[in-house]
């Protein structure tokens, strides 16, 4: 199966299309191990990133608040964003935490801070240290 708009809106119904067309409820085991191998996917890609991406700064000594340009300040904004919907699913889901949920959006969060901080780094812009 070929994808060529991403609003089918057969999601709208709570259904989604297998690859071979089969047409499933978003809730059947087939799309929670398929959304298990995207996570782990995207866990490692994320660490891998954020180490590569780290690599290229200096150690952080003191807390940066947000800042910089529009684009940082919008990767700052996705950040907290990113934060927020990872307190919400622990609050949410205390007694049967799916700790792949919450590591990914831990890992996207750290992801969107390095990448702000690269960003500054490259376009000259100074980080804002939080004074003591």
């Amino acid at each position: 199966m070929r994808v060529t708009k991403v609003t089918t809106r057969n999601g709208d119904k709570g259904k989604t299309k297998l690859a071979q067309g089969d047409s499933v409820y978003k809730n059947e085991l087939i799309i929670n191990a398929i959304g298990d191998i995207d996570k782990d996917d995207s866990l490692s890609f994320l660490d891998h990133r954020i180490k590569k991406l780290n690599e290229s700064l200096e150690p952080l000594e003191e807390f940066i608040l947000p800042g910089g340009d529009s684009f940082s300040s919008n990767l700052h904004l996705a950040r907290a964003i990113a934060r927020r919907s990872e307190r919400s699913i622990v609050d949410l889901y205390i007694k049967d935490l799916n700790n792949n949920i919450v590591k990914y959006l831990n890992r996207l969060s750290d992801y969107l801070f390095v990448l702000s901080r690269v960003y500054n780094k490259n376009n000259h812009i100074d980080e804002n240290m939080r004074k003591k």
